[in-house]
């Protein structure tokens, strides 16, 4: 990704995370939900966002559209454009 797409899905990842916490824990289904919508209401349409804990990928994807990030240490967020 380039620099300021970088930035604004940093953003988007820690809104939407943070905006679908509660006491028992992250609703991972609506955060997902909530960063791929704002990834395409800003860059355009076919977001692809996965989290969730432990796991791996295999993608096909554009080029420079794919980031991974970690939330809290465990939590990973995995953002990707096809």
């Amino acid at each position: 990704m380039d620099d300021v797409m970088k930035v604004e899905a940093k953003e988007h990842v820690m809104s939407g995370i943070e905006k679908c916490s509660g006491g028992d824990g992250v609703d991972v289904k609506a955060a997902a939900k909530f960063i791929k919508e704002n990834m395409d209401r800003q860059f355009g349409p076919s977001w692809h966002c996965i989290i969730g804990e432990g796991y791996s990928f295999e993608i096909t994807r554009q080029s420079n559209t794919t980031i991974l990030l970690y939330y809290a240490g465990s939590l990973a967020v995995l953002l990707f454009k096809c």
